[in-house]
């Protein structure tokens, strides 16, 4: 209830507005090419970073090795082997990062060793950047909120997004998280009202009126 009560807050949605306006060029080509809508995006983008604010304090590449060695057999095959690929994938990330002129082994990123605005894992970032370069540099970037915007828009869709289909919309921003079913719920009724206060706000200051707009946020009981 925290988190939602924070994302509701007013600086929260003034900040998100004007993230809208800033990177209105990427939101555009995310809808174009995804039709993955840009208050969503930037929903994800607010609870999974607070729009760059707060990229991570752990050190990536010590977190995915002790994720690794600290294995006591009950880790999934699959897991662990995954795990074992973010390592050098880590590696190709950061010789593609132009203008990150800092060592690989100071990278930062949150527990899970998830990186940038949109908080990927390495090896998931490599999957999914490819075309989706924003900024015109021609890479793909973690530390780019113009990439990452068109990074999580083709994230979504991969993940099950289908426009105008609230279930399925549900789902895909769960399995953003790593998770499909009703324990991951929260991140879907967090980022749902967020979405929304923007778009209703966002409408609202573009109608004619002679009275001030005030923030109206949504209701956070959006399932039955």
């Amino acid at each position: 209830l925290r988190l939602k009560q924070a994302m509701l807050s007013i600086d929260s949605v003034e900040h998100g507005l004007m993230y809208l306006e800033e990177h209105e060029l990427a939101f555009r080509r995310a809808e174009d090419e995804y039709h993955v809508d840009r208050y969503t995006i930037a929903a994800v983008i607010r609870i999974e970073s607070d729009f760059g604010r707060n990229l991570g304090d752990y050190d990536v590449i010590s977190m995915l090795y002790s994720f690794y060695v600290t294995d006591d057999g009950r880790m999934k095959p699959k897991a662990a082997e995954r795990r074992l690929r973010a390592l050098p994938a880590v590696s190709r990330i950061h010789k593609n990062e132009r203008g990150l002129s800092l060592d690989m082994f100071t990278i930062k990123g949150s527990h899970r060793a998830a990186m940038g605005y949109g908080q990927f894992v390495s090896d998931t970032f490599i999957e999914q950047a490819r075309g989706t370069d924003a900024d015109g540099d021609g890479n793909p970037s973690l530390f780019s909120p113009r990439d990452q915007i068109v990074i999580i828009a083709k994230y979504l869709v991969d993940r099950g997004w289908i426009p105008g289909n609230l279930n399925a919309q549900t789902k895909a921003l769960q399995r953003y998280l790593g998770g499909g079913n009703k324990d991951w719920m929260y991140y879907s009724e967090t980022i749902i009202p967020y979405a929304e206060t923007l778009r209703y706000t966002l409408k609202k200051r573009l109608m004619p009126t002679s009275s001030p707009v005030v923030l109206m946020p949504v209701s956070l009981d959006t399932h039955d």
